[in-house]
C-alpha cells in the first residue's frame, strides 16, 4: 500500500526530487533545495515512517519505490531528476532501475548498493541499532527536556554531532515530547534498510546520466563496492568531497551544490 507523503515544493522548472536518508527529514535538505530552486522545481518529500508523513507498519525498499511512483503520479511528474541520500539513496536506485523511463539524471549520495549487514566498520547495520535502541530508551513521559535527552543519548552514542540530527526528530507533544520517527519498525526493518541490489535482478542503468558523491572521511562507499557500482550503473561517475562526513551536503554545502548544480546542468 503506498502512501501520500508529506512534501515541500519549492521554485520552478526541471522536476528534482531530494530523497532524505534514515533518521532525516525534508527540513535537513532546505539548505541545498533552496539556491537549487532558481533553476528547479525542488520536491522535498518526508519518507514514511519520518518527518510528516504517516507511520506505517512496513519500512520496505518497495514500499518507498512504490511511495515514490506514487507521489510522482499525483503530481503529475513525468520525468524527474532525483537526489538521493543514504537510504533515500539506496530507494532512489533501486526506483531509477525499476523505473528509468521517469529518470532524468540520479545523482547518490554517500551510498553503494551493496549489502552493508555484512560490514564491521562504522557503516555496520550493529551500528543503527544503537542509535535506534538509543532513542527508545528515552522515557518521554517523564523526559525533562531536551538537555537531559541529549545528555543520556550522547552517553549511549557518543557522537554529539549525530546525536543533535537525531534529535531533531524530537518535538514536544503536550506536557511532553514524542519521536517523529517511527522508531519501533524502523528498528525491526534495520537489515532490510542495509540490504543490497542483486545486479543480476535488473537491467543496468544506461539511459540516464549517474553520479555518485562521497565524503572522503567516510566509509560507506570503499573500493570493494566499485565493481557491484560498475554493473548496475556502468557509466556512473564517481567524486568525492574531501573533508566531508557520510552527512556530506551538511558538512560542506557549497562544494555540494557546484557539484550537483554541474552535473545537472
Amino acid at each position: 500500500m503506498s502512501v501520500k507523503m508529506f512534501s515541500r515544493i519549492i521554485g520552478k522548472g526541471h522536476p528534482v526530487i531530494i530523497l532524505h536518508g534514515l533518521y532525516g527529514m525534508s527540513d535537513n535538505w532546505l539548505t541545498i533545495a533552496k539556491p537549487l530552486s532558481q533553476n528547479f522545481e525542488v520536491h522535498l518529500p518526508d519518507w514514511r515512517n519520518h518527518g510528516q508523513s504517516p507511520h506505517l507498519p512496513s519500512h520496505t525498499y518497495t514500499d518507498l519505490v512504490n511511495d515514490l511512483k506514487y507521489y510522482s503520479e499525483k503530481n503529475r511528474l513525468e520525468r524527474f531528476a532525483i537526489i538521493g541520500h543514504s537510504m533515500g539513496g539506496k530507494a532512489a536506485m533501486r526506483f531509477s532501475l525499476e523505473y528509468p523511463e521517469y529518470v532524468s539524471a540520479l545523482i547518490v549520495v554517500d551510498i553503494a548498493p551493496v549489502d552493508y549487514n555484512r560490514r564491521l566498520d562504522s557503516a555496520s547495520i550493529f551500528q543503527h541499532k544503537q542509535i535506534v535502541d538509543a532513542m527508545l530508551s528515552l522515557d518521554l513521559n517523564t523526559l525533562p527536556g531536551r538537555n537531559e535527552a541529549e545528555q543520556q543519548m550522547v552517553e549511549k552514542i557518543g557522537d554529539i554531532r549525530v546525536v543533535r540530527f537525531l534529535l531533531k526528530n524530537l518535538v514536544r507533544d503536550g506536557d511532553g515530547f514524542r519521536w517523529r520517527l517511527n522508531l519501533p519498525v524502523l528498528r525491526s526493518y534495520i537489515e532490510e534498510i542495509g540490504s543490497g541490489i542483486d545486479p543480476l535482478s535488473v537491467n543496468p542503468a544506461t539511459s540516464y546520466p549517474v553520479l555518485f558523491i562521497a565524503g572522503k572521511n567516510s566509509s560507506y562507499i570503499s573500493n570493494n563496492d566499485m565493481p557491484t557500482i560498475r554493473r548496475l550503473f556502468p557509466f556512473a561517475k564517481l567524486i568525492s568531497i574531501a573533508d566531508a562526513s557520510h552527512w556530506v551536503h551538511a558538512d560542506k554545502p557549497e562544494e555540494f551544490l557546484s557539484v550537483v548544480k554541474n552535473f545537472l546542468d
